[in-house]
């Protein structure tokens, strides 16, 4: 299959804080890696270096054969990687559809057209009925939701998610996972951190998990779960 992202020996250091070490992995098209692991393992620093808020301290980054590594986040957009944030942060005096908007502008400079797109990603993300409501109006649930459609209105071809459950009351969550399976359905490349273990156990082809900012173990879903270190850094850390 054909390699969308490929990262070699990434490392992001914060003074004397290692937050990445040497992380080393590839995506391929159409496939869901997971980002597992407890708080402060480094799985944001990972995704803010990959979307280019971050610059990394050493390392490379491959996005469709070309090196990133040192790109602004908009050349990255443009090249089609978008990602969604663990905040959700909507423009909160637009309307939802004028945030979608947004992210349509990315590729059209005609409004009515952008428009257009936009309806087409609100109705994918069930918010049909939220068009014209501000974005600040907005229940947790509903900007997750807002904010997938703007980052898939950028047309993007790898899709970076952020704790895509994180936070929203529980009758929300279902809602969630299932716009995460159609974006899967139809070939979307996705790396996405969740800590619901259950959900990203569900969504992933592929889990990789972190601790203390170095890669621990990766591969499928059940391999990555009963790896004995996982089961003691992170499940007997979360019933503890």
């Amino acid at each position: 299959m054909t390699t969308i992202l490929r990262v070699a020996n990434l490392t992001k250091r914060f003074g004397g804080l290692v937050a990445v070490s040497d992380a080393s992995f590839e995506v391929s098209a159409g496939e869901i890696l997971g980002l597992l692991g407890p708080n402060g393992a480094g799985k944001t620093t990972l995704f803010n270096t990959l979307a280019g808020l971050y610059q990394p301290t050493a390392g490379r980054i491959e996005f469709l054969g070309r090196d990133i590594s040192r790109s602004k986040p908009h050349r990255r957009a443009e090249l089609g990687l978008a990602r969604t944030f663990q905040i959700t942060q909507p423009f909160a005096e637009l309307t939802v559809e004028e945030n979608v908007m947004v992210g349509t502008l990315a590729r059209c400079n005609r409004i009515a057209t952008a428009r257009e797109r936009a309806q087409q990603y609100i109705g994918f993300v069930g918010l049909e009925a939220k068009r014209t409501t501000l974005g600040k109006q907005l229940s947790t649930g509903q900007r997750k939701r807002l904010e997938l459609a703007r980052a898939l209105a950028t047309e993007p071809k790898l899709l970076l998610m952020d704790e895509v459950t994180g936070g929203v009351d529980q009758s929300a969550i279902p809602g969630l996972i299932d716009l995460v399976v159609r974006l899967k359905r139809e070939g979307m490349t996705i790396v996405i951190i969740e800590h619901n273990m259950r959900v990203i156990s569900q969504l992933a082809d592929r889990l990789m998990f972190l601790d203390n900012g170095r890669t621990v173990v990766t591969g499928a879903p059940a391999e990555v779960v009963g790896h004995p270190t996982v089961q003691s850094l992170y499940l007997g850390r979360k019933h503890a």
